[in-house]
Protein backbone atom coordinates (compact mmCIF):
# COMPACT_ATOMS: atom_id res chain seq x y z
CA UNK A 1 0.00 0.00 0.00
CA UNK A 2 1.58 3.29 -0.67
CA UNK A 3 2.34 5.61 2.29
CA UNK A 4 0.50 8.69 2.22
CA UNK A 5 2.07 11.78 2.50
CA UNK A 6 3.81 13.44 5.72
CA UNK A 7 2.60 16.58 7.29
CA UNK A 8 5.77 18.18 5.91
CA UNK A 9 5.22 17.05 2.86
CA UNK A 10 1.58 18.04 2.16
CA UNK A 11 -0.14 20.90 4.78
CA UNK A 12 -3.71 22.40 4.48
CA UNK A 13 -3.10 25.92 3.90
CA UNK A 14 -4.54 26.65 6.93
CA UNK A 15 -2.61 24.17 9.89
CA UNK A 16 -5.64 22.45 12.27
CA UNK A 17 -3.61 19.70 13.55
CA UNK A 18 -0.26 19.04 14.68
CA UNK A 19 2.04 17.34 16.45
CA UNK A 20 3.54 18.26 19.90
CA UNK A 21 6.40 17.72 22.78
CA UNK A 22 4.74 16.34 24.91
CA UNK A 23 5.22 16.39 28.83
CA UNK A 24 4.78 13.06 30.09
CA UNK A 25 6.06 10.50 33.57
CA UNK A 26 9.77 10.04 33.75
CA UNK A 27 10.29 6.42 31.49
CA UNK A 28 11.79 5.50 34.94
CA UNK A 29 8.06 5.88 36.51
CA UNK A 30 6.42 3.22 33.51
CA UNK A 31 5.87 0.58 35.58
CA UNK A 32 3.88 2.48 38.70
CA UNK A 33 1.98 4.15 35.67
CA UNK A 34 -1.22 2.90 37.11
CA UNK A 35 -0.64 4.31 40.35
CA UNK A 36 0.47 7.98 38.83
CA UNK A 37 -2.64 8.35 36.75
CA UNK A 38 -6.66 9.64 37.44
CA UNK A 39 -10.09 9.80 36.38
CA UNK A 40 -11.16 13.17 34.67
CA UNK A 41 -11.89 15.34 37.40
CA UNK A 42 -15.32 15.93 37.07
CA UNK A 43 -16.09 11.99 37.63
CA UNK A 44 -13.38 12.36 40.81
CA UNK A 45 -15.74 12.51 44.02
CA UNK A 46 -14.21 14.28 47.44
CA UNK A 47 -13.71 10.07 48.80
CA UNK A 48 -12.07 9.14 45.66
CA UNK A 49 -10.24 12.68 45.47
CA UNK A 50 -8.27 11.19 49.32
CA UNK A 51 -7.64 8.16 47.70
CA UNK A 52 -5.95 9.27 44.88
CA UNK A 53 -3.73 11.87 46.85
CA UNK A 54 -2.92 9.17 49.76
CA UNK A 55 -1.73 6.27 46.69
CA UNK A 56 1.47 8.34 45.71
CA UNK A 57 3.10 11.13 46.37
CA UNK A 58 3.04 11.67 42.12
CA UNK A 59 -0.59 11.19 41.66
CA UNK A 60 -1.89 13.00 38.90
CA UNK A 61 -5.14 14.25 40.81
CA UNK A 62 -2.39 16.63 42.38
CA UNK A 63 -2.52 18.58 39.24
CA UNK A 64 -5.38 18.13 38.06
CA UNK A 65 -7.94 18.38 40.85
CA UNK A 66 -5.92 19.21 43.97
CA UNK A 67 -7.65 19.14 47.41
CA UNK A 68 -5.78 22.38 48.36
CA UNK A 69 -7.09 24.53 45.39
CA UNK A 70 -4.99 25.29 42.17
CA UNK A 71 -2.40 27.12 44.23
CA UNK A 72 -1.18 23.83 45.21
CA UNK A 73 -1.30 22.14 41.86
CA UNK A 74 0.80 24.50 39.89
CA UNK A 75 3.40 23.88 42.87
CA UNK A 76 3.15 20.20 42.30
CA UNK A 77 3.52 20.31 39.02
CA UNK A 78 6.38 22.66 39.27
CA UNK A 79 8.32 20.03 41.80
CA UNK A 80 7.68 17.34 39.22
CA UNK A 81 9.09 19.18 36.46
CA UNK A 82 12.07 20.13 39.13
CA UNK A 83 12.60 16.95 39.77
CA UNK A 84 11.87 15.27 36.40
CA UNK A 85 9.47 13.20 37.43
CA UNK A 86 7.01 14.53 34.41
CA UNK A 87 9.86 15.52 31.59
CA UNK A 88 9.39 17.16 28.05
CA UNK A 89 9.38 14.53 25.06
CA UNK A 90 12.74 14.70 22.58
CA UNK A 91 10.45 15.14 19.64
CA UNK A 92 7.22 16.18 18.11
CA UNK A 93 4.49 12.91 17.72
CA UNK A 94 1.47 12.38 17.65
CA UNK A 95 0.79 10.03 20.95
CA UNK A 96 -2.06 7.02 20.42
CA UNK A 97 -3.70 6.09 23.00
CA UNK A 98 -5.57 2.07 23.20
CA UNK A 99 -7.96 1.43 25.74
CA UNK A 100 -9.51 -2.20 26.24
CA UNK A 101 -11.50 -4.98 27.96
CA UNK A 102 -13.26 -8.10 28.15
CA UNK A 103 -16.37 -8.98 28.17
CA UNK A 104 -17.75 -11.93 30.63
CA UNK A 105 -17.60 -14.28 27.44
CA UNK A 106 -13.76 -13.39 26.66
CA UNK A 107 -14.94 -11.11 23.79
CA UNK A 108 -12.11 -8.25 23.86
CA UNK A 109 -13.17 -4.83 22.91
CA UNK A 110 -10.87 -2.23 21.43
CA UNK A 111 -10.80 1.66 21.58
CA UNK A 112 -8.11 4.12 19.76
CA UNK A 113 -7.91 7.27 19.41
CA UNK A 114 -4.72 9.95 19.29
CA UNK A 115 -4.11 13.06 21.11
CA UNK A 116 -2.92 16.17 18.66
CA UNK A 117 -2.61 19.96 18.98
CA UNK A 118 -5.97 21.18 17.51
CA UNK A 119 -6.28 24.85 16.32
CA UNK A 120 -9.09 26.82 17.88
CA UNK A 121 -9.88 27.53 14.02
CA UNK A 122 -10.85 24.58 13.78
CA UNK A 123 -14.48 23.68 13.14
CA UNK A 124 -15.94 22.45 16.47
CA UNK A 125 -19.39 22.69 17.70
CA UNK A 126 -20.84 22.32 21.29
CA UNK A 127 -23.80 20.62 22.17
CA UNK A 128 -24.33 20.77 25.92
CA UNK A 129 -24.82 23.47 28.50
CA UNK A 130 -21.81 24.33 30.76
CA UNK A 131 -22.21 25.87 34.40
CA UNK A 132 -20.22 29.08 35.15
CA UNK A 133 -18.87 28.20 37.98
CA UNK A 134 -17.16 25.28 36.34
CA UNK A 135 -15.09 27.14 33.57
CA UNK A 136 -14.56 29.89 35.96
CA UNK A 137 -12.67 26.81 38.09
CA UNK A 138 -10.95 25.23 34.90
CA UNK A 139 -9.80 28.83 33.56
CA UNK A 140 -8.12 29.76 37.31
CA UNK A 141 -5.98 25.90 36.60
CA UNK A 142 -5.14 26.76 33.16
CA UNK A 143 -3.76 30.28 33.81
CA UNK A 144 -1.79 29.53 36.99
CA UNK A 145 -0.07 26.40 35.32
CA UNK A 146 0.06 27.68 31.70
CA UNK A 147 -0.57 24.29 30.65
CA UNK A 148 -3.28 21.91 28.60
CA UNK A 149 -3.67 19.39 31.54
CA UNK A 150 -6.07 16.77 30.20
CA UNK A 151 -7.14 16.69 26.52
CA UNK A 152 -9.79 17.72 25.22
CA UNK A 153 -11.71 15.02 23.89
CA UNK A 154 -13.19 15.41 20.17
CA UNK A 155 -15.03 13.36 18.13
CA UNK A 156 -15.24 13.31 13.88
CA UNK A 157 -17.19 11.78 10.90
CA UNK A 158 -15.30 8.98 8.71
CA UNK A 159 -13.40 5.91 9.69
CA UNK A 160 -9.21 7.31 9.21
CA UNK A 161 -8.16 6.29 12.77
CA UNK A 162 -8.61 2.60 12.87
CA UNK A 163 -6.92 2.19 9.27
CA UNK A 164 -4.33 4.18 10.13
CA UNK A 165 -3.77 2.62 13.00
CA UNK A 166 -4.06 -0.89 12.09
CA UNK A 167 -1.62 0.10 9.03
CA UNK A 168 0.80 1.95 11.13
CA UNK A 169 0.77 0.50 14.79
CA UNK A 170 3.88 -1.73 14.23
CA UNK A 171 6.06 1.43 14.12
CA UNK A 172 5.01 3.04 16.96
CA UNK A 173 6.83 3.70 19.95
CA UNK A 174 5.16 2.22 23.04
CA UNK A 175 5.88 4.24 26.40
CA UNK A 176 3.87 2.49 28.52
CA UNK A 177 1.33 0.43 29.55
CA UNK A 178 -1.34 1.15 32.30
CA UNK A 179 -4.71 -0.31 33.61
CA UNK A 180 -7.31 0.79 35.96
CA UNK A 181 -10.60 -0.04 36.93
CA UNK A 182 -13.30 2.03 35.68
CA UNK A 183 -15.28 4.64 38.48
CA UNK A 184 -18.65 3.95 36.27
CA UNK A 185 -19.11 0.12 35.58
CA UNK A 186 -16.49 -1.31 38.05
CA UNK A 187 -14.61 -2.90 34.64
CA UNK A 188 -10.63 -2.80 34.36
CA UNK A 189 -9.39 -0.86 31.31
CA UNK A 190 -5.95 -2.48 30.53
CA UNK A 191 -4.39 0.83 28.17
CA UNK A 192 -1.22 0.88 26.24
CA UNK A 193 0.24 4.91 25.03
CA UNK A 194 2.38 5.18 22.31
CA UNK A 195 4.17 8.00 20.57
CA UNK A 196 4.00 7.90 16.26
CA UNK A 197 5.96 9.94 14.15
CA UNK A 198 3.83 8.91 11.14
CA UNK A 199 2.02 12.10 10.80
CA UNK A 200 -0.08 10.69 7.50
CA UNK A 201 -3.64 10.49 10.01
CA UNK A 202 -3.32 14.43 9.90
CA UNK A 203 -3.77 15.05 6.57
CA UNK A 204 -7.04 12.75 6.54
CA UNK A 205 -8.34 15.07 9.74
CA UNK A 206 -7.47 18.58 8.88
CA UNK A 207 -10.67 19.39 7.33
CA UNK A 208 -12.74 17.35 9.38
CA UNK A 209 -16.27 18.88 11.65
CA UNK A 210 -15.53 18.07 15.10
CA UNK A 211 -17.48 17.10 18.45
CA UNK A 212 -16.79 17.76 21.72
CA UNK A 213 -17.11 14.21 23.52
CA UNK A 214 -15.64 15.28 26.68
CA UNK A 215 -14.90 18.84 27.85
CA UNK A 216 -16.98 21.59 27.12
CA UNK A 217 -16.10 23.52 30.52
CA UNK A 218 -12.47 22.76 29.83
CA UNK A 219 -13.13 24.08 25.39
CA UNK A 220 -14.79 27.02 27.51
CA UNK A 221 -11.72 28.02 29.31
CA UNK A 222 -9.46 27.39 26.94
CA UNK A 223 -11.61 29.99 24.44
CA UNK A 224 -11.76 32.53 27.22
CA UNK A 225 -7.79 32.31 28.20
CA UNK A 226 -6.43 32.20 24.67
CA UNK A 227 -8.61 35.33 23.62
CA UNK A 228 -6.01 37.34 25.98
CA UNK A 229 -3.06 35.55 24.67
CA UNK A 230 -1.25 36.82 21.85
CA UNK A 231 0.17 33.85 19.65
CA UNK A 232 -1.82 30.83 21.64
CA UNK A 233 -4.03 28.89 19.65
CA UNK A 234 -3.61 25.10 19.96
CA UNK A 235 -4.67 23.06 22.67
CA UNK A 236 -4.41 19.89 23.55
CA UNK A 237 -6.97 17.11 22.16
CA UNK A 238 -8.01 13.56 21.82
CA UNK A 239 -9.65 12.79 18.43
CA UNK A 240 -11.55 9.72 17.83
CA UNK A 241 -13.89 8.61 15.16
CA UNK A 242 -16.62 6.11 14.03
CA UNK A 243 -14.10 3.42 13.85
CA UNK A 244 -12.55 4.26 17.47
CA UNK A 245 -14.75 1.65 19.11
CA UNK A 246 -16.53 4.09 21.87
CA UNK A 247 -19.48 3.37 23.54
CA UNK A 248 -22.08 6.49 23.73
CA UNK A 249 -23.50 5.45 27.48
CA UNK A 250 -26.48 6.78 29.33
CA UNK A 251 -26.09 9.09 32.46
CA UNK A 252 -28.77 8.94 35.26
CA UNK A 253 -30.28 11.56 36.74
CA UNK A 254 -30.82 10.87 40.88
CA UNK A 255 -34.20 12.74 42.60
CA UNK A 256 -35.13 12.31 45.75
CA UNK A 257 -38.07 9.99 47.27
CA UNK A 258 -40.87 12.93 47.23
CA UNK A 259 -40.03 12.97 43.42
CA UNK A 260 -42.42 9.56 43.22
CA UNK A 261 -45.59 11.51 44.41
CA UNK A 262 -44.88 14.03 41.73
CA UNK A 263 -44.41 11.93 38.54
CA UNK A 264 -47.80 10.35 39.35
CA UNK A 265 -49.17 13.70 38.95
CA UNK A 266 -48.21 14.20 35.43
CA UNK A 267 -50.17 13.22 32.60
CA UNK A 268 -48.59 14.33 29.79
CA UNK A 269 -49.18 12.67 26.60
CA UNK A 270 -45.70 11.37 25.95
CA UNK A 271 -46.39 8.77 29.16
CA UNK A 272 -47.69 5.67 27.34
CA UNK A 273 -47.75 3.07 29.26
CA UNK A 274 -46.26 1.82 32.90
CA UNK A 275 -45.49 -1.76 33.31
CA UNK A 276 -43.44 -3.59 36.37
CA UNK A 277 -39.93 -3.98 35.53
CA UNK A 278 -37.19 -6.09 37.35
CA UNK A 279 -33.65 -5.05 37.25
CA UNK A 280 -31.01 -7.06 38.91
CA UNK A 281 -28.38 -5.39 40.77
CA UNK A 282 -25.67 -6.86 38.85
CA UNK A 283 -27.66 -5.76 35.80
CA UNK A 284 -24.95 -6.04 32.49
CA UNK A 285 -24.80 -2.07 31.42
CA UNK A 286 -23.94 -2.77 27.92
CA UNK A 287 -26.63 -5.39 27.81
CA UNK A 288 -28.78 -3.01 28.88
CA UNK A 289 -27.67 0.19 26.87
CA UNK A 290 -27.55 -2.16 23.60
CA UNK A 291 -31.40 -3.21 23.93
CA UNK A 292 -32.48 -0.11 25.46
CA UNK A 293 -36.16 -0.12 24.16
CA UNK A 294 -37.62 3.06 26.05
CA UNK A 295 -36.21 6.51 25.59
CA UNK A 296 -36.43 7.14 29.39
CA UNK A 297 -36.45 4.32 32.13
CA UNK A 298 -37.47 5.09 35.62
CA UNK A 299 -36.37 2.68 38.74
CA UNK A 300 -37.80 3.34 42.15
CA UNK A 301 -37.25 2.61 45.56
CA UNK A 302 -40.18 0.66 46.06
CA UNK A 303 -39.85 -1.90 43.49
CA UNK A 304 -38.65 -0.85 39.42
CA UNK A 305 -41.22 0.55 37.59
CA UNK A 306 -40.71 1.34 33.66
CA UNK A 307 -42.18 3.99 31.63
CA UNK A 308 -41.84 3.97 28.07
CA UNK A 309 -41.35 7.51 26.76
CA UNK A 310 -41.53 8.35 23.00
CA UNK A 311 -41.13 11.81 21.30
CA UNK A 312 -44.16 13.68 20.34
CA UNK A 313 -42.34 16.66 20.22
CA UNK A 314 -39.71 18.06 17.91
CA UNK A 315 -37.26 18.27 21.17
CA UNK A 316 -35.27 14.64 21.64
CA UNK A 317 -35.71 12.53 25.32
CA UNK A 318 -33.33 14.88 26.93
CA UNK A 319 -34.94 17.99 26.45
CA UNK A 320 -38.42 16.88 27.43
CA UNK A 321 -37.13 15.21 30.34
CA UNK A 322 -35.25 18.82 31.77
CA UNK A 323 -37.90 21.23 30.13
CA UNK A 324 -41.19 19.13 31.16
CA UNK A 325 -40.71 16.30 33.68
CA UNK A 326 -37.81 18.03 35.64
CA UNK A 327 -38.52 21.58 35.48
CA UNK A 328 -38.05 22.92 38.66
CA UNK A 329 -37.08 19.63 40.17
CA UNK A 330 -33.26 19.45 41.65
CA UNK A 331 -31.49 16.14 40.38
CA UNK A 332 -27.79 14.95 40.75
CA UNK A 333 -26.03 13.27 38.29
CA UNK A 334 -24.70 9.53 38.65
CA UNK A 335 -22.40 7.92 35.78
CA UNK A 336 -22.08 5.00 38.09
CA UNK A 337 -25.14 2.66 37.13
CA UNK A 338 -24.26 -0.11 39.84
CA UNK A 339 -23.72 2.55 42.50
CA UNK A 340 -27.18 4.71 41.32
CA UNK A 341 -28.90 0.69 42.34
CA UNK A 342 -27.39 0.88 45.00
CA UNK A 343 -28.51 3.90 46.60
CA UNK A 344 -31.62 2.89 45.58
CA UNK A 345 -31.79 -0.24 47.63
CA UNK A 346 -30.45 1.46 50.28
CA UNK A 347 -33.06 4.23 50.53
CA UNK A 348 -30.25 7.70 49.51
CA UNK A 349 -32.45 8.20 46.48
CA UNK A 350 -36.07 8.01 45.74
CA UNK A 351 -35.90 7.29 41.88
CA UNK A 352 -32.95 6.90 39.15
CA UNK A 353 -33.68 7.94 35.61
CA UNK A 354 -31.49 6.06 32.91
CA UNK A 355 -32.07 8.05 29.81
CA UNK A 356 -31.90 6.17 26.57
CA UNK A 357 -28.39 6.81 25.32
CA UNK A 358 -27.80 8.97 22.05
CA UNK A 359 -27.11 8.11 19.01
CA UNK A 360 -23.76 9.30 17.06
CA UNK A 361 -26.76 10.35 14.45
CA UNK A 362 -28.77 11.83 16.92
CA UNK A 363 -26.28 13.85 18.40
CA UNK A 364 -24.77 15.35 14.57
CA UNK A 365 -28.41 16.51 13.90
CA UNK A 366 -28.80 18.14 17.10
CA UNK A 367 -25.59 20.34 16.54
CA UNK A 368 -26.32 20.71 13.25
CA UNK A 369 -29.49 22.60 14.33
CA UNK A 370 -27.70 24.36 16.89
CA UNK A 371 -29.63 22.67 19.37
CA UNK A 372 -27.89 23.31 23.27
CA UNK A 373 -28.47 20.28 25.33
CA UNK A 374 -29.04 19.65 28.98
CA UNK A 375 -25.78 18.85 30.78
CA UNK A 376 -24.89 15.47 31.18
CA UNK A 377 -26.54 14.38 27.84
CA UNK A 378 -23.94 12.45 26.50
CA UNK A 379 -21.26 10.21 27.69
CA UNK A 380 -18.72 8.34 25.48
CA UNK A 381 -16.98 5.93 27.36
CA UNK A 382 -14.18 4.63 28.42
CA UNK A 383 -13.23 8.15 29.42
CA UNK A 384 -9.30 9.70 28.79
CA UNK A 385 -7.37 8.96 31.71
CA UNK A 386 -5.70 11.89 33.47
CA UNK A 387 -2.04 12.80 33.67
CA UNK A 388 -1.64 10.02 30.25
CA UNK A 389 0.47 13.33 28.27
CA UNK A 390 0.37 17.87 28.74
CA UNK A 391 0.93 20.73 26.67
CA UNK A 392 2.58 23.55 27.54
CA UNK A 393 0.89 26.54 26.51
CA UNK A 394 3.27 29.46 25.31
CA UNK A 395 2.24 31.64 28.22
CA UNK A 396 3.64 29.36 31.04
CA UNK A 397 6.05 30.30 33.96
CA UNK A 398 6.95 27.03 34.75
Amino acid sequence: MEREDSISDKKSEKEIIKPFRGFLYSHRLKDKISDLICPPYDVIDEKMQKELFEKSEFNYVRIVLSPYGHEHATESLKRFLQEKIIERSDEESIYVLVQNFYDKEGKKFEFVGIISLVSCDAKIVEHERTKPKVVEDRIELLQKTGFNTCPIFLMTSGKNIRSWYETSKDNFKKIFDFSYVSYEYEIRIFGSFFSSQDFSIINKLQDKEFLIADGHHRFNAIKEVYSQKKNEKFFMAFIADESSGFFIMPFLREVESRYKQYLKSLDFDFILSRRKFSLPQNVDVFTLVKNFDADLLFIFDDGAEKLVIRKLFEKNHLQVLHDYILKNIEVSFEANMLKSLRKIHGGNIGCAIFPRPLSMEEIWEIVRKKSILPPKSTYFWPKIPSGLVLNKTNFSEL
